[in-house]
């Protein structure tokens, strides 16, 4: 690309910006994107594709045209990666004399046209409000909230119909890939959407390309997601199976033969696990639709979750008047918690303890992983409503430990943090599926002939 020259300034400076690559076609790469004139641009990108050369030169470019621009990243860390590489070329060009004043407590780099470039973090919610901005590169964009764009970075570009780039190597199917399945639709056109590969970087060798292949041997899932960029291949996730497209019940609500519930129980005090709470309906078919969701803290509220509860067997008794049934709720909850259960027990409900003996973490997952799946008909056999909003937010979301460089995630290793309503979620399935119903001699009459 031609070196970028600043027009306000009273002798013309060559500014030599980071080269982008043109893929391993010659025509396509960084240069594909940077030339693209949709107004926000999504790629998911493998480790080592360029990302951070590409956003460099693109805030760069625009910082130099004298644009408010800001980089956003995830976290503290990734945004220091982020302000190094800018910085060093703010460097360069006070090294010509182009005069730009480097805030480093800030991280802005400001010049003299005007143009301001600042580099955030989006872990504190809410502190991305308010800039009117012309760009913003959305770094790692799988490891933020979807509210980052929705509820704060999307508003900043309204005045003056300013851009975005949302770039990162996938992570499921989670609000990133939703953005970059309706970028690719065409539907928008305003948007568009690339995937590329880290083999579409032409500077990594053959050889570097073999070693990498070799270091993922058994590794396949991880090899796509990183290497490959596959949205779905993201073993970290405890359910990549999930997809709000697949998963939301947009068909009327049916008649329901009975009905299960899961429950996890916290505490008043402040800081304490949330209270969560999840209910839904078994139909014909014997999909699991859930219809109900609870998850609050903070005082009273073990008051407030006893109140959802009560709603729900009042709401499914007036389900049963309407519609001539006589189906109860089958609760399941956390074993840790008996004296709750037992008080609910005594409110005449039907509820039992989850099993929580070693291996049933993983087999609950296993059992929820299941109904999730997606069979040979395109169908599922666990839905939700789309009134439900934090039930899609945690499929998304809930994930295994990342393992430390060369071992293999751990599958019975969730991480235990808001994981209160995942854990309803599995309860309630494990009520449902985790328990064999039906004659034990035709169950297990091939097992039981050969038992002495």
């Amino acid at each position: 690309m031609p070196p970028t020259r600043s027009s306000t300034l009273t002798r013309p400076i060559e500014i030599e910006l980071p080269p982008l690559h043109g893929g391993r076609q010659g025509n396509e790469g960084q240069i594909e994107i940077a030339e693209s004139p949709a107004r926000f641009k999504v790629v998911m990108c493998g480790r080592r594709w360029g990302k951070t050369v590409f956003g460099v030169w693109l805030v760069m470019k625009y910082s130099l045209q004298g644009k408010r621009v800001w980089w956003v990243a995830p976290n503290y860390k990734i945004a220091n990666e982020g302000w190094s590489e800018i910085k060093k070329l703010a460097l360069q060009m006070n090294d010509a004399n182009l005069g730009v004043e480097i805030r480093e407590s800030d991280r802005q780099a400001i010049f003299p046209n005007g143009g301001m470039l600042e580099v955030r973090s989006s872990d504190v919610e809410g502190s991305l409000r308010g800039a009117g901005l012309d760009y913003v590169i959305i770094d790692e964009a799988g490891y933020h909230r979807e509210s980052v764009w929705v509820d704060e970075l999307r508003h900043t570009l309204i005045d003056k119909r300013g851009g975005a780039l949302f770039i990162g190597t996938p992570r499921g199917n989670n609000w990133f890939a939703k953005l970059y399945n309706r970028a690719l639709s065409g539907a928008y056109p305003n948007w568009a959407a690339w995937k590329k590969p880290t083999w579409d970087n032409p500077f990594i060798t053959d050889d570097e390309r073999i070693e990498i292949e070799a270091e993922y041997i058994n590794q396949t899932d991880r090899y796509k997601q990183e290497i490959e960029a596959d949205i779905g291949a993201s073993q970290f996730l405890v359910y990549p199976q999930f997809n709000r497209e697949v998963h939301t019940w947009i068909k009327p609500i049916p008649v329901f033969e009975a009905y299960y519930g899961g429950l996890d129980f916290g505490g008043n005090e402040v800081g304490s696990h949330k209270s969560a709470g999840i209910l839904s309906g078994i139909n014909l078919a014997d999909d699991m639709i859930c219809i109900s969701e609870f998850e609050e803290a903070g005082t009273n509220v073990t008051e407030r979750q006893m109140s959802w509860i009560a709603e729900q067997e009042a709401r499914v008794k007036l389900f049963n008047r309407q519609n001539h049934k006589n189906a109860t709720i089958f609760w399941c909850g956390d074993k840790s918690q008996r004296k709750f259960l037992d008080i609910l027990r005594m409110y005449g409900y039907n509820v039992i303890a989850n099993k929580g003996v070693a291996g049933t973490v993983r087999a609950g997952i296993d059992l929820v992983a299941a109904r999730l799946q997606v069979r040979d008909n395109k169908l599922s056999r666990f839905y939700y409503l789309p009134t439900l909003i934090e039930l899609p937010k945690h499929f998304e979301s809930y994930h295994n430990y990342e393992p430390k460089e060369g071992d293999v995630p751990a599958r019975d290793n969730p991480v235990k943090v808001n994981d209160d309503l995942d854990d309803a979620i599995r309860y309630m399935v494990e009520r449902k599926d985790g328990y064999v119903i039906g004659d034990p001699q035709k169950l297990y009459g091939n097992i039981l002939s050969g038992i002495r």
